[in-house]
């Protein structure tokens, strides 16, 4: 199956940093992961059936405690709880795709790329001199 590099290495980016590329369009760190694993799921084409989820609520039951028979009837049986159960499962698979695909990188690798330009240092520098703005009936700036 091809892949998505791109996708995955914005998925990387979002959940391995402490910024993220969506904060800029006024998404939360937690909306941009869920938007770029759900997007790299589209790509993936990654479909969750009713036996995944099965075996999923199987697996958790038995972890827990719980009689898997009835925690499968009772949670497959709510509508609300299916989808929520499916989205979660396939953004998780999404998840493991970028697992799977990581590169480890050695600490000197890690430290140049801390000292690369990236948008925040530039923000952050730009916010530290005040900016000044010529305006009609103020001074030429240099005056």
């Amino acid at each position: 199956m091809k892949r998505a590099p791109g996708l995955i290495a914005l998925v990387v980016l979002l959940c391995g940093c402490g910024s993220s590329a969506g904060a800029y369009a006024g998404l939360t760190r937690y909306d941009a992961m869920t938007n770029a694993r759900g997007a790299l799921a589209d790509a993936e084409k990654i479909e969750i059936t009713d036996e995944m989820v099965e075996a999923f609520i199987r697996e958790q039951a038995t972890q827990g405690g719980d009689d898997p028979d009835e925690l499968v009837s009772r949670l497959m049986g709510d509508p609300a709880t299916l989808t929520a159960l499916r989205i979660d499962l396939r953004l998780q698979k999404a998840l493991d795709i970028v697992v799977d695909n990581a590169k480890e990188i050695t600490p000197e690798q890690a430290e140049a790329r801390e000292k690369l330009w990236t948008p925040e240092k530039e923000s952050e520098a730009a916010a530290a001199k005040p900016t000044t703005i010529w305006t009609p009936g103020s001074a030429e700036p240099g005056e």
